[in-house]
């Protein structure tokens, strides 16, 4: 039995023993007696893990129940449990939207939603271009099988920094098990099945929470280790962007926070970006800038605020893609510039129109924060990139100023 079948098995596969059964429908009674905490959407989550069912659903509930913002946690029963029976109402209604679309339908342009994440970036040496979607993938397998790839390393390079000797740092046994977990999915080489997406989903979501946690305490007490833990966070975001089944979800979480009732403004900071984007100089190739404009001229004519929002949302999703992108390749140009591999010229060419692209990007995701709060990490992250960019080169001026003494060579 593999482990999603497992997962996906009733919880009792023979009968639902008698003791427990009665247990089981006192305690329910008890929980539905206290109605004002909300216990129903436990009472339902439990039923389901009885029954059995398909991986993915327990994975969006896990997914929702992640979102849940620390304030609410702190609120008590009653706050949780109502923040969670309206994500629930929403997802559902969502669903059932789906599931009732007319043949009308069928003259509306592709949305995300039917091919989850419509663009994706990745840089070829001089610009980041658009890579071509794949039917079963939202990206090619070759696209794919190389981050994991670059998981793969970054993983091997956290466990050298561990090795170091005098080595001093502190990681929780559980975060360390998660990551022996990854490693062993990744040398599974099944990474083109919809069984490795989900366990990819699920372990991500418990890693990202602890390294969060992590960071919030000043890092695990090693420099290099923590350098490689960002590296295992970056990586692992890469590789989730590349399945269909994880892109969906992160679809759902995005349209719970864009609606019809902003989806205007939304729109609106999302032209913004493109139009600053077009007119300065970037690391972009023409069909990328292309991209970031996306349909966006299409929800002009657009009238019914669903669709707008639905718009908004994939726009936004490319945005992000293109932001992760970015974030990527100037951890990559850090390391590999560090080796002094190529001249002191093409390094201030090459980090000056990435930091520039980056700051743009930056400031369009910047503001739709107010709209989008689930993109506050990325844009954290970006800013730190920057930063610690600049906090590097003070003495790198743009490689086209005329006022530059020193020679570029390029």
């Amino acid at each position: 039995m593999s482990p999603t079948d497992l997962v996906q098995a009733p919880l009792w596969p023979d009968r639902f023993p008698t003791d427990m059964r009665r247990r089981w429908d006192d305690m329910r009674k008890a929980m539905r007696k206290d109605s004002a905490q909300g216990w129903q959407v436990w009472i339902d989550w439990y039923e389901r893990v009885l029954k059995g069912g398909p991986i993915v659903e327990e994975l969006e509930f896990d997914c929702r129940l992640s979102l849940i913002e620390d304030p609410v946690w702190k609120e008590g029963t009653t706050a949780i449990n109502s923040e969670i029976q309206r994500r629930e109402e929403d997802y559902s209604k969502r669903q059932q939207n789906s599931a009732g679309q007319s043949i009308s339908d069928k003259d509306v342009p592709p949305l995300a939603g039917q091919t989850p994440a419509l663009y994706h970036y990745q840089y070829n040496g001089e610009l980041f271009d658009v890579v071509t979607v794949d039917p079963q993938l939202s990206v090619s397998e070759d696209f794919r099988d190389g981050f994991v790839e670059v998981l793969k390393q970054a993983l091997m390079e956290f466990q050298e920094a561990l090795a170091v000797p005098g080595c001093n740092a502190y990681l929780p046994v559980r975060l360390q098990k998660k990551l022996q977990e990854l490693v062993d999915l990744l040398d599974q080489k099944n990474a083109d099945t919809s069984e490795f997406a989900a366990f990819l989903r699920s372990l991500s979501v418990s890693i990202e929470r602890q390294l969060i946690a992590i960071q919030k305490e000043g890092g695990c007490g090693s420099g290099d280790v923590d350098e490689t833990l960002l590296d295992i966070r970056d990586s692992m975001s890469d590789l989730k962007g590349c399945y269909r089944e994880i892109a969906i979800i992160e679809r759902e979480t995005l349209k719970t926070e864009i609606r019809g009732d902003n989806a205007d403004e939304v729109i609106a900071e999302l032209k913004g970006l493109s139009d600053k984007m077009s007119a300065v100089e970037s690391a972009l190739s023409p069909k990328a800038k292309k991209s970031l404009h996306g349909a966006l001229d299409w929800a002009e004519e657009e009238t019914d605020p669903e669709l707008r929002a639905d718009i908004a949302v994939d726009q936004t999703l490319a945005n992000r893609n293109l932001a992760q992108a970015v974030k990527h390749e100037m951890r990559r140009q850090s390391k590999e510039f560090a080796k002094d591999v190529i001249s002191e010229g093409r390094k201030a060419a090459a980090k000056w129109l990435l930091r520039q692209t980056a700051s743009v990007v930056t400031l369009g995701l910047s503001k739709l924060l107010k709209y989008a709060p689930s993109l506050k990490d990325l844009v954290k992250d970006l800013n730190e990139a920057i930063y610690a960019e600049e906090s590097g080169m003070d003495d790198a001026e743009d490689p086209d100023d005329p006022d530059d003494d020193e020679p570029v060579d390029i």
